[in-house]
């Protein structure tokens, strides 16, 4: 599918853009469910939907930042319900692992949360474990913000001066063909013409 037909099915639905664009903000910051979510790529065509006046590119950024936060804070409370589940004697879900598992977001916890919102797959995951071992809800949002905003300003950002980029393109290409075939048509007429003058030179 070309980015011709998308950019025109969101044109002919723009009052469910910014609902879509925080569905997947959100959907992709959700534990496990995030992982079949490709965000990164929507956000982009999202960003580049501003970039033809679709909507608006600070009220983007803010829809697509609130739903990444909502959804890291659903999946932070997801794990703090989860914790539950973790036995003694599971083989899976033992306690061991969970207190290893602490000892170590202790040490990474607030670092984990800002990076792993741009670590790709484990990036609907990091919510969930820092739920899961109870990291402070207060410093916890504190990364969660900071990083929702910057990962939406990347990403609706790079989308939203790339569509300026293809509309730049779009715009210049014509008028580089208007001018680059005269001059490759008057060139290839004057190798030709000098070729076989040449070669006329030589039979006389």
């Amino acid at each position: 599918m070309s980015w011709e037909i998308i950019l025109e099915a969101i044109k002919n639905n723009t009052e469910w853009g910014y609902f879509f664009a925080f569905a997947i903000s959100f959907l992709e910051s959700l534990a496990f469910v995030g992982l079949a979510v490709p965000g990164g790529n929507l956000a982009l065509v999202m960003g580049i939907s501003t970039a033809y006046h679709f909507f608006g590119f600070w009220t983007m950024i803010l829809i697509s930042t609130l739903g990444a936060i909502f959804g890291d804070v659903a999946s932070f409370y997801f794990g703090k319900w989860s914790v539950k589940f973790f036995r003694p004697d599971s083989k899976i879900l033992n306690l061991k692992y969970l207190n290893r598992g602490e000892e170590f977001f202790i040490r990474h916890g607030g670092k984990s949360v800002f990076l792993g919102r741009f670590a790709g797959p484990i990036r609907p995951i990091i919510p969930y474990i820092a739920g899961l071992f109870s990291m402070s809800f207060r410093w916890f949002m504190f990364y969660n913000i900071t990083s929702a905003f910057l990962w939406s300003l990347l990403f609706i950002g790079g989308g939203y001066f790339g569509g300026h980029s293809w509309k730049m393109i779009n715009n210049w290409s014509m008028k580089i063909v208007l001018f680059v075939f005269p001059t490759l048509v008057v060139v290839i007429v004057g190798f030709l013409l000098k070729k076989k003058n040449g070669k006329f030179g030589k039979e006389r």
